[in-house]
Formats: structure tokens, sequence, C-alpha cells
């Protein structure tokens, strides 16, 4: 997904760049127009793929904390004795705990790069409604 968001980023800042050569017209409007509706659908689509991350990493996170739940239950019911099951409940926290880490890191760096596509909105914006008046 970052690699798609940076591609993407790179391809509408060439189109913005190659739009900004051409001379002003109604064929330029028109390409500055649907450089404008694509990029809004990519950003929609974007934001709808780290929205279910976002679902995915509470969901995990949820699911951790219930995992820490039961293994402090679990030491409290035996009185700390370290059984079978304790180790099995540890193996399943240590688990679970990497990979929330591993998705918090990701719906992180998902967040920012989807940040650093508002920006190009507004520039596209911008130059719309100066063409405009």
């Amino acid at each position: 997904m970052d690699k798609q968001i940076l591609r993407h980023r790179d391809f509408v800042k060439k189109e913005i760049e190659r739009l900004k050569r051409q001379l002003n017209g109604e064929k330029q409007l028109t390409a500055w127009q649907e450089l404008a509706n694509y990029h809004q659908i990519q950003v929609k689509n974007l934001q709808h793929e780290r929205h279910i991350h976002l679902l995915v990493t509470i969901t995990f996170g949820l699911i951790m904390l219930a995992a820490w739940g039961c293994l402090f239950a679990w030491l409290v019911s035996v009185g700390g004795a370290i059984d079978i099951v304790a180790i099995l409940l540890i193996i399943i926290v240590s688990l679970l705990t990497i990979l929330e880490i591993c998705y918090l890191g990701y719906y992180y760096r998902l967040e920012n790069r989807i940040q650093l596509l508002y920006p190009i909105s507004k520039e596209i914006y911008c130059h719309i409604q100066a063409m405009l008046k």
C-alpha cells in the first residue's frame, strides 16, 4: 500500500507539472478537472483502505488485550504458578503483541503517506480556481 500511495503521488505530481507547461485553454481546464476527479477517487479509495486497516488494528488490539487479561486471570487463579496453560497463554500473548505492534507501525505509515496527498488536492483545486477566474 505504501508503494501504491507513493506511485500515485509521483504520477499526479508529474501530471501537474505537465499540465502547468501547457497553454491555457478549455482543453487544459478539462484536463485539470479530469486529474482532480482521478486524484479524488484514488484518495477516497486509499482512505477506505486506511479505514479498513484501522478496524483490523483495533480488533487485534482488543483481542491482544483480552489475551493479556486471560493470562493475568490464569496466573492469579493458580497463584502465580507457571504451568502448561500459562506457557501457552504467554506464547499467544507474545504473538498477538508482536502482531499488534506490526499493525500499528503499518497503520502509522499508511496514515502519514495518505496525509501527503492532501496538499496535492489543494494544489489542483487552487489551480482550477485560478483558471476559472
